[in-house]
């Protein structure tokens, strides 16, 4: 239901927040995260298009909290960055 408010990056960041606590995606040591999804399933998970997941990945990394090493493979790059997209605001900063 709370994500059902969030929009498309937010979602995405509550997502990899949530995997973030399973050491058999994150290395914390590295600050890499594997991801278990591939970018449709993730699509499909989030209730948006394959396209629109890209994008949001995009995003994240525009502002520096993520960079993509592989279509599978985000390194995190500012975790508390990505904690504030879920916990308050409501857009990405530009």
């Amino acid at each position: 239901m709370l994500l059902g408010q969030h929009n498309t990056v937010q979602k995405l960041a509550s997502f990899l927040l949530e995997f973030i606590q399973h050491r058999d995606f994150y290395d914390e040591k590295r600050r890499q995260l594997t991801l278990p999804l591939t970018r449709f399933d993730l699509g499909d998970y989030l209730g948006t298009a394959p396209e629109t997941v890209a994008r949001a990945f995009g995003k994240l990394e525009k502002v520096s909290v993520v960079r993509r090493i592989s279509s599978r493979l985000i390194e995190i790059r500012d975790l508390e960055a990505l904690r504030n997209m879920v916990n308050g605001r409501r857009r990405t900063p530009h």
